[in-house]
């Protein structure tokens, strides 16, 4: 259509070969095909000059409209592509996406304006590509799928915390083994769930705990610790704004349980849309030297003291 487009404008296959950067021939077989596959002879020619046929007119002046639409779609596509705007579909887990994904998320929208934001938190695992999400915010906790790409932005240390109250009342673990004593509040989102695993150095231990609680919900589990039920693990990005305002403290700090890799997760690298990119770079950006460090407890600590 672009080529038969070209001749009746030029009025002359060879001008309209010029014009496109074809061969004559190129250009011959091209409105051959498209005579061919319409059924109609479109363009009379001998060898001084061309003539549209009445099919060939009404066939261009209808072709010039649909190549301009052609233009103006792959336009507007190439912009969604290299400009941050449009719709970005987003999802997170219910702790992550709460205490942390939420606000970054009102803070990009301050500073992208054109881009729409469509963000789901769910405890079930999305399948990004199936059901035409742009990005997803994974903890190492939550399987990654190979044919996606991930990016870590950030590392969260894995912290045994609780209420003053409750320490207060129960008294403080000064050892792992002090917690069988003590009431537990259980994640079920762990492999090790209510067998607690802790390291100091190159000594390990795993400890049973009584459950006071069970939850999926990171979301219960830390209203759970804050009202002083019991002491709960729990990813520092949960937790950090309570341990800063003396609302939660660190137990059994000493030791370590794990920690979760924060990854931001999308389909594709090649041709990723602009406003893909943005935010990607938006979240590393906001969690700057994450991968590498802990910046919640970094936060905790720094404005605690």
């Amino acid at each position: 259509m672009q080529v038969f487009a070209k001749v009746a404008e030029a009025g002359s296959f060879a001008e309209a070969a010029r014009r496109l950067r074809l061969a004559p021939a190129t250009v011959t077989k091209h409105i051959q095909a498209l005579e061919k596959r319409i059924g109609a002879r479109l363009i009379n020619r001998d060898t001084r000059r061309i003539q549209l046929t009445e099919a060939g007119a009404l066939y261009w002046r209808r072709c010039q409209t649909l190549l301009s639409e052609l233009a103006q779609v792959e336009n507007e596509a190439a912009g969604l592509g290299q400009l941050p705007r449009g719709r970005l579909r987003l999802t997170a887990g219910d702790g992550f996406g709460t205490s942390e994904l939420q606000p970054a998320v009102l803070e990009f929208m301050q500073l992208y304006p054109d881009i729409t934001v469509d963000l789901e938190l769910t405890t079930r695992y999305i399948d990004l590509i199936k059901e035409e999400f742009d990005v997803a915010v994974r903890t190492s906790g939550t399987p990654l799928d190979g044919a996606l790409v991930a990016r870590r932005i950030a590392v969260s240390r894995l912290v045994a915390c609780a209420a003053p109250a409750y320490l207060a009342r129960h008294g403080r673990p000064r050892d792992p083994a002090d917690l069988a004593s003590h009431a537990c509040l259980v994640y079920t989102g762990t492999k090790w769930a209510n067998e607690w695993p802790f390291r100091r150095g190159e000594e390990t231990r795993k400890v049973s705990v009584p459950a006071r609680l069970q939850t999926n919900s990171n979301l219960t589990l830390c209203h759970a610790v804050k009202s002083g039920a019991g002491i709960a693990i729990q990813p520092s990005f949960n937790v950090w704004r309570e341990l800063r305002s003396g609302e939660l403290e660190l137990v059994l700090d000493e030791w370590r349980v794990g920690e979760l890799d924060v990854h931001v997760v999308f389909p594709h690298r090649e041709y990723m849309p602009a406003k893909v990119r943005v935010f990607i770079d938006f979240l590393a950006e906001r969690f700057r030297g994450g991968a590498h460090r802990d910046v919640w407890l970094d936060r905790a600590r720094q404005l605690a003291a």
